[in-house]
């Protein structure tokens, strides 16, 4: 380990810091509390609503802090879920101002300059990047010259791997592979769907890629009947509505419109069902134009943005997760914790998420007559809906809690250092 494990430093508050210099807000970046600990700063393009995001937060609430040191640094000034850091005053968190969109030389360089600082000062031993298509020159810029070891999570595998011949799409796949070859790291991918791509197209060496599942707390969606949300007025007094749910944002990846498409057969079959879209995004307003459209108004809600998704899990028969392509999401994942059965696109990463059908019902994507018969089939059947959402809450505890997420992230830091581990 690096003489500052041994050293002493004197021991500060840490608060949010914003490289930007805005008001309120400092350039110093304090030293970490304690010297005995490894030390991980966590890269990411945001700290926005999100998969990746999330990643970032269960890892910074859950290592071991007897063991670990960890501050996150985002590249922009989007930090909005920073503030489900349940550590807060024991995560710092830094921005380095970096603008929306591809950027200029300037901002790039500006950019570089304060991540470059925060490594400096922090002093990590492990460098672990998220999203990595924002910032993959940044990560080794940043650390060049320094002595830390480099992780980086590959979340999804969507345009710019399977646009071979587009030529943007091979400068990004070159600027990844250049970064992590020359920071000589290694790569988390979230699932085996993912791992496969990365190692077809040769990205990068199968033996440097380890899959870990993203996962969550599923404590959070143990005690259904506790758990109460909100509809309105439109919430029927004898609660006889039978909801489904998606939980997405508005991108066409994401396979609302063939879900919308879908809704009038299924209400056709089952008068009663309500759907519920949970997010927002860019194409809300086009999916309540659609929706009005189809005759579907009164029976589609779109809930926004929400803070109490376990409540509203609580109060649904089944998910939905239509989408055309995945990394791992997080949001089947918290259906099937609150033991609801889902209806997902047969897309690799969603059959590692519910099985072989073991958890819910596959159909073909952009298929709006299949995927209405699959929804039809679970609201009509309770036998068969209670059976597969337990099915469901078992394969969620088993793969995806975030204690399984986080030790094996806490095994892979300290085999990589050479360091024992206790689990």
């Amino acid at each position: 380990m690096k003489s500052h494990l041994q050293n002493s430093l004197e021991m500060k508050p840490v608060q949010l810091t914003d490289l930007t210099g805005h008001p309120g807000t400092t350039e110093d970046i304090p030293p970490l509390r304690s010297p005995k600990r490894i030390r991980v700063l966590h890269l990411i393009g945001a700290l926005n609503r999100g998969g990746a995001e999330q990643v970032v937060i269960n890892l910074c609430n859950h290592l071991n802090r007897d063991v670990f040191d960890v501050a996150v640094v985002s590249l922009s000034d989007d930090i909005p879920m920073a503030e489900r850091l349940i550590q807060r005053e024991k995560v710092p968190v830094y921005t380095c101002g970096r603008l929306p969109g591809i950027p200029p030389l300037r901002n790039f360089i500006k950019t570089a300059w304060n991540l470059r600082k925060v490594i400096i000062r922090f002093e990590p031993d492990i460098v672990h990047s998220h999203l990595y298509s924002f910032n993959a020159p940044l990560q080794w810029l940043g650390s060049l010259g320094l002595k830390c070891k480099h992780f980086v999570t590959i979340h999804s595998v969507g345009y710019h791997y399977s646009k071979h011949d587009h030529w943007p799409s091979k400068v990004f796949r070159l600027c990844e592979k250049l970064n992590v070859k020359l920071s000589n790291a290694y790569v988390i991918s979230v699932s085996n769907s993912v791992r496969a791509v990365l190692s077809q197209i040769s990205l990068f060496q199968s033996s440097k890629i380890k899959t870990i599942y993203n996962g969550i707390n599923t404590q959070c969606f143990l005690y259904k009947e506790s758990l109460v949300f909100k509809y309105g007025s439109t919430l029927d007094k004898d609660y006889k509505n039978l909801f489904v749910v998606h939980i997405a944002r508005f991108y066409e990846v994401k396979g609302h419109r063939y879900l919308l498409q879908a809704w009038p057969k299924v209400v056709a079959e089952v008068p009663e069902a309500r759907l519920l879209l949970v997010g927002d995004g860019p194409l809300k307003g086009e999916m309540q134009r659609l929706a009005d459209a189809l005759g579907a108004v009164e029976s589609v809600r779109f809930m926004g943005l929400r803070d109490d998704v376990p409540a509203i899990l609580a109060c649904c028969s089944l998910g939905v997760f239509p989408s055309l392509f995945e990394g791992l999401p997080v949001a089947p994942i918290e259906m099937m914790s609150m033991g609801l059965p889902v209806v997902a696109s047969d897309i690799g990463p969603l059959r590692e998420v519910i099985g072989d059908e073991e958890a819910g019902i596959l159909f073909p994507p952009k298929h709006p007559d299949e995927l209405a018969k699959a929804i039809v089939c679970l609201l009509k059947d309770d036998a068969l809906r209670e059976r597969l959402g337990k099915a469901a809450r078992q394969r969620a505890c088993r793969l995806f809690s975030v204690e399984r997420q986080v030790a094996e992230h806490e095994r892979l830091y300290l085999n990589l250092l050479g360091l024992p581990h206790g689990r």
